[in-house]
């Protein structure tokens, strides 16, 4: 895994025991402090991830504090959760949330 930027993800996929695959997010101190801020106000709600006005995701937040990592999970293959946490990681372009519905 490559180091992280100042304020950047890093991101991996990875798997339960019942193979449902999910996304691990870690995020550096001051970018969970912002996570938890948006967390807070989008609580129980779905949200869609955008990176360059494409929803490359849609979780539904389901904490309000995130103390440096947290798990997207939804009805992951594993090339879409590889996809997802390459995006995080990696995306040259901040990745928006927003509400849906």
């Amino acid at each position: 895994m490559r180091p992280r930027q100042q304020h950047g993800p890093s991101a991996y996929a990875t798997f339960t025991l019942t193979q449902q695959w999910f996304v691990v997010l870690n995020l550096t101190k001051a970018g969970s402090r912002l996570f938890s801020e948006l967390a807070g106000a989008y609580y129980q709600r779905v949200v869609a991830n955008d990176l360059d006005d494409a929803v490359i995701s849609t979780p539904e937040i389901n904490s309000q504090n995130f103390a440096g990592s947290g798990q997207i999970t939804d009805n992951f293959d594993k090339r879409r959760a590889q996809d997802l946490a390459a995006y995080l990681s990696f995306g040259a372009l901040p990745v928006a949330m927003a509400r849906r519905g």
